[in-house]
């Protein structure tokens, strides 16, 4: 695991975000359901699908969302069948309902990942305060304190890398590395997300050659392990404030 005694403070961050008609405030959740962590994001594969996917997510379970062409499908995780919900039935119409108020209010706002993706790059900057650029319109100041990120060193080994999503479970990400300038390429490791603990889980391409990469297999994977929790766990700064500003939208801060 990344050592958290190199965790750098946390940072107070304000942002302001234009968040729609706040369908959802109206659905008010069930004290026991208040306070899940949530995601939203779009499906850019195919931009003429108008696909979008919220995740819902409790301790114990998470509620998935997916809204096609605005027609709105849900489902279970963390139960032995994702049709049954853990929870008793009236918590589950309350959390159902205004998990798909949420997802209608999201699809009014496309730009919105765009300004959650622009704000941590301003929070990365230093800036302590967003402010997209709008027209007019009702603005919504969002507030919130970004835990400090896993302090790390750069890439010290040879070449470039770069990491990036791949198809697979568990939020699955690959280490690429190039010898050149070039945009990487090579596969030289992976990492994922234990469901079981929530900790990151790093693996090496078998075939890497690591004379070449200039790092050890250990070196890289405890960096990998690093960028990792930095940027694809709940902790990452963009994964905070998406956090922030649905829950703003749902009426739960």
């Amino acid at each position: 695991m990344a050592d958290e005694t190199l965790r750098l403070p946390d940072t107070p961050f304000k942002a302001v975000f234009d968040l729609g008609p706040m369908l959802a405030a109206k659905f008010p959740l069930p004290e026991a359901l208040a306070k899940p962590v949530l995601f939203a994001e779009w499906d850019d594969e195919d931009p003429d699908e108008l696909e979008c996917h919220l995740t819902v997510t409790y301790p114990e379970a998470e509620l998935h969302v997916e809204n096609i062409r605005g027609t709105s499908e849900f489902h279970f995780h963390g139960t032995s069948d994702p049709d049954v919900s853990p929870w008793s039935a009236a918590d589950t119409d309350s959390l159902v309902n205004w998990a798909l108020a949420l997802v209608a209010n999201f699809m009014l706002k496309p730009e919105l990942v765009d300004n959650v993706i622009e704000a941590a790059e301003w929070f990365h900057e230093g800036l302590p305060i967003y402010v997209p650029e709008t027209e007019p319109a009702r603005l919504e100041l969002v507030e919130l304190t970004i835990s400090g990120e896993i302090f790390m060193l750069p890439w010290l080994g040879s070449g470039h890398v770069d990491h990036h999503d791949v198809d697979g479970e568990n939020h699955l990400v690959e280490l690429v590395w190039s010898p050149e300038p070039d945009e990487p390429t090579t596969a030289i490791a992976r990492a994922w997300r234990d469901p079981a603990t929530g900790n990151p889980v790093t693996e090496a391409h078998p075939d890497t050659d690591w004379a070449k990469v200039a790092l050890t297999r250990e070196e890289t994977l405890h960096w990998f392990e690093q960028l990792y929790s930095n940027h694809h766990m709940d902790n990452a700064a963009e994964d905070q404030i998406m956090n922030a500003v649905l829950a703003r939208m749902g009426g739960l801060a």
